[in-house]
């Protein structure tokens, strides 16, 4: 047989019965394996940010254009695409569409048959690579949301604090999301953003009312009076 590299992107081994190499192999095996506890996970990150996102529309910021980020969504999406368009190849496959898990129960006894398919490297390399970006999706930081609502409405020394309130969303469902201006430090918590939100509004249209006034005067002109 003819020695050549391993298939799947970023493997190189050298393998020669096969375009994928076995150790891919048993590697897509632990993958499939994890399917239904990743797919858990990635539930649960798509409840948890529609429930977020549903309680801050509900407080008064239905008009705050909310970055909402579907990338549970999207790694779910990209999951299910990667199983289904591997267990299309094994013997006696349907067109399916099945959830990622029962893909994942389909195509596992056939794990070594498919690394000998002409596919092989592509098909196990985006299952590999899709599960590796979902469980790094849910692995997410601090924040899982940040996005900017308004003009800050604090006055200190009869000045208006000139910079940005931002709102925060935790990771942590326990911590509550807050809205912060990084330039005077203020801080507003979940139940009191009605109020908050009340006083960015009509700071903001302060801002603008001002903003229309400077561009309604008409500099003078030298011919004026002559």
């Amino acid at each position: 047989m003819t020695e050549h590299t391993c298939e799947v992107v970023g493997c190189g081994r050298p393998v020669e019965d096969a375009q994928v190499c076995v150790t891919c192999r048993r590697q897509l095996d632990v993958v499939l394996g994890e399917v239904p506890s990743l797919v858990g996970e990635l539930v649960a990150a798509e409840a948890r940010r529609t429930r977020r996102l549903a309680t801050v529309r509900a407080l008064g910021f239905v008009d705050v254009p909310l970055p909402v980020n579907l990338a549970a969504a999207a790694a779910h999406r990209r999951l299910t695409e990667a199983l289904a368009d591997a267990q299309r190849v094994r013997p006696g496959a349907i067109l399916s569409e099945a959830r990622a898990a029962a893909l994942a129960g389909i195509l596992r006894p056939y794990s070594e048959s498919l690394r000998h398919t002409e596919t092989a490297g592509q098909l196990i390399g985006e299952v590999l690579a899709a599960a590796a970006h979902a469980w790094a999706v849910v692995d997410l930081p601090q924040h899982r949301s940040t996005f900017p609502v308004g003009p800050c409405p604090q006055v200190e020394n009869e000045q208006h604090c000139d910079g940005e309130v931002r709102a925060y969303i935790p990771r942590d469902e326990a911590t509550s999301p807050s809205l912060v201006c990084a330039a005077c430090g203020a801080v507003w918590f979940s139940w009191q953003w009605v109020r908050a939100g009340q006083r960015i509004r009509q700071r903001e249209a302060q801002l603008t009312a001002a903003k229309h006034r400077k561009g309604s005067l008409v500099p003078l002109t030298g011919t004026e009076g002559a």
